[in-house]
């Protein structure tokens, strides 16, 4: 048996995001880090990347600020909520959501812990709705 090639490995969370960042970008950097992403500072160097995507662990629900300026910037955000206490993680979800409905934009829910939220601009479509 042969080994597969460590491209054809990549998680189905990794395509998605590979397929909404602005092609442009190098891939290298990713390999280039040394870091867990448990050690890695919240996601403040987001910002400056051009994409329609943007995957986000927040550690605080001071971080749904930032979370909120993506979605206002017509940009959908991957939320994992998983390293938040139950508070935290109910009160950035309703954040989220007022953001969300005041943007005429959509949230779903991806896996426990996770959500996607999408700007009207960013339509997401799933496969029960698909006819």
């Amino acid at each position: 048996m042969t080994e597969k090639d460590p491209k054809e490995k990549e998680g189905l969370l990794h395509k998605i995001t590979k397929s909404f960042v602005d092609p442009y970008l190098n891939d290298d950097k990713e390999e280039e880090r040394n870091t867990s992403d448990y050690e890695e500072p919240s996601n403040e160097a987001v910002s400056s990347i051009n994409a329609k995507m943007i995957i986000n662990e927040p550690r605080s629900y001071e971080d749904a600020r930032q979370i909120a300026d993506y979605l206002l910037q017509k940009k959908a955000c991957v939320v994992n909520i998983h390293r938040l206490q139950e508070s935290g993680a109910t009160r950035l979800l309703d954040f989220l959501s007022g953001t969300i409905y005041a943007i005429n934009g959509t949230v779903q829910k991806i896996d426990d812990n996770v959500f996607l939220f999408a700007p009207k601009e960013l339509p997401v479509g799933s496969w029960e709705n698909a006819d």
